[in-house]
């Protein structure tokens, strides 16, 4: 059965909040009456003149537009603007940290009506410029060891020698009960450094994890494992931000490496790979649906090779691991292609208990595939920005019909109910929200500004929460408990569960 919830985002910052003084960014979301969509409000005040800028997202499209008519008095917030050339209207009041009201926008079809949808805005604290990073939230202290393994059943699909076998390097974060040292954000510094994005090369080269290498891990219980699974092109050294945080709550995450995908991997020894030449490359895909399901069924084998050797690791009585991973709790998890990679790893593995696809999709689908071929048994959690929703403009541009784009839309929600055990479809509000921002990538940049990384610790912050609590709920087999728990705390994030 489908049951659909929106909730709204609330989350507690540390700190006081000035009273009646609303200068500063407000981010959250609106909803009415057949629309839904995210706000940021930035406002400032030089004299006595107020000075307002907003971006709204709705149907996944954003716009920055004039304000005009602000009214800022005794906590109240009144100001008007535009959204695709309809008129806007918001009015809120002041409540410590948060900024509640109504936004009434004129209706598509009839520029004399209008309707009213509640408004729910938070007020973000800007940060320093340290932490560059967010600080895990969890208690346990975070080791951190890097393992090589190699495939011997799989022919490496990536090179056009026959005889190579598929080899893998996975970063493993665990709880530990040493005192937390520091060890470098990258392993293998001066051989990465030139293959990292570089308006990222000053920040990364020097940052420090509060992670300590190589330390033992904290005996006393068995630990639910997420297998993670990085976006194409991106080395999983830059979730650091989410494993660390998992890791310090519990939790065993193995952060795979993707020989030959990821910009370079360093094997040991010092032998580094990087992406193939086209020239180097096996026969190429026919099209793109070709090419994201190849992918995603390569990389999905990569996750049931790990969960193959973590296995093996788990019944080693000469591993430092030995019996400290609850593989009965087994997660696969991931970014983008690395999500839809995670989708079919509990295609072609039942056993695994939960499946999480972080921002991934084909079209409006979390997997790149047809109904007929997506089922999946374990229970799925798809965390995402918002749909983009094409104009009828924008689709006559493409030479897609209304009723063909909605068929994809369809398709999506189709791929959806064929989950067996059920999922969770949850799209973040936040206006301006990007498909990197669930990484470490847009916060390492050397010229962030501190509204853009305020925005950025709550994006991260979001995955952490929604990601962590569906763990803990599925693995008490009590899924369904996000939904009081969560989304109690991100209150503006639209949910549809299934089944």
């Amino acid at each position: 059965m489908l049951k659909s919830l929106a909730v709204a985002l609330l989350v507690a910052f540390a700190g006081g909040v000035e009273a009646q003084n609303p200068t500063g960014t407000w981010v959250g979301a609106f909803e009415g009456p057949n629309f839904w969509g995210g706000l940021e409000l930035t406002l400032d005040r030089t004299d006595n003149t107020w000075a307002a800028e907003a971006r709204i997202q709705m149907d996944g499209r954003l716009h920055s537009e004039p304000v005009t008519d602000v009214s800022i008095s005794d906590g109240k917030v009144d100001f008007s603007t535009t959204w695709e050339g309809r008129a806007v209207r918001v009015a809120g009041r002041m409540d410590g940290s948060r900024l509640r009201g109504s936004l009434t926008i004129v209706t598509e079809s009839n520029p004399d009506r209008l309707v009213s949808g509640r408004l729910n805005l938070l007020r973000l604290p800007a940060p320093a410029s340290e932490p560059i990073l967010p600080p895990p939230t969890g208690s346990l202290a975070v080791g951190r060891s890097t393992f090589y393994w190699i495939d011997e059943k799989r022919g490496e699909a990536s090179t056009i020698n026959p005889s190579g076998k598929r080899e893998l390097l996975v970063h493993l974060w665990y709880p530990t009960g040493r005192h937390q040292n520091h060890s470098p954000y990258l392993e293998d510094r001066e051989k990465v450094i030139p293959f990292l994005p570089k308006d990222t090369v000053e920040t990364t080269a020097t940052l420090e994890l509060a992670v300590s290498t190589d330390a033992p891990i904290l005996k006393g219980q068995r630990y639910p494992v997420i297998v993670f699974s990085p976006g194409k092109g991106v080395n999983a050294f830059h979730y650091s931000s989410l494993c660390q945080d998992w890791a310090s709550h519990g939790f065993v995450v193995a952060a795979v490496e993707h020989p030959y995908d990821a910009p370079v991997v360093v094997f040991p020894g010092g032998r580094m790979v990087s992406p193939q030449p086209k020239e180097a490359r096996p026969r190429q895909p026919v099209s793109d649906l070709e090419a994201q399901h190849q992918a995603a069924d390569y990389r999905a084998r990569d996750i049931l090779t790990v969960k193959d050797q973590l296995a093996r690791m788990n019944a080693n009585p000469d591993s430092a691991f030995s019996g400290s991973l609850d593989l009965s709790k087994l997660f696969a998890a991931g970014h983008s292609l690395g999500g839809m990679a995670a989708f079919r790893a509990c295609q072609l593995d039942s056993s695994i208990l939960g499946c999480i696809n972080i921002d991934g999709g084909y079209r409006a689908r979390p997997y790149p595939a047809a109904v007929d071929a997506s089922t999946i048994e374990p229970v799925f959690l798809w965390l995402r920005r918002p749909l983009y929703e094409f104009t009828d403009v924008q689709l006559k541009q493409v030479g897609l019909s209304r009723s063909e784009f909605d068929e994809e839309i369809s398709m999506g929600s189709r791929v959806m109910r064929a989950v067996g055990k059920g999922g969770f479809d949850v799209r973040l509000p936040h206006a301006g929200i990007n498909h990197m921002d669930f990484s470490d990538v847009p916060l390492l940049r050397k010229d962030i500004s501190a509204k853009a990384r305020a925005i950025g610790f709550l994006t991260i912050e979001m995955t952490r929460s929604w990601v962590r609590d569906f763990v803990e709920a599925s693995a008490a087999g009590q899924p369904l408990r996000i939904l009081t728990q969560t989304s109690a705390a991100y209150r503006e994030a639209r949910i549809t569960a299934y089944k």
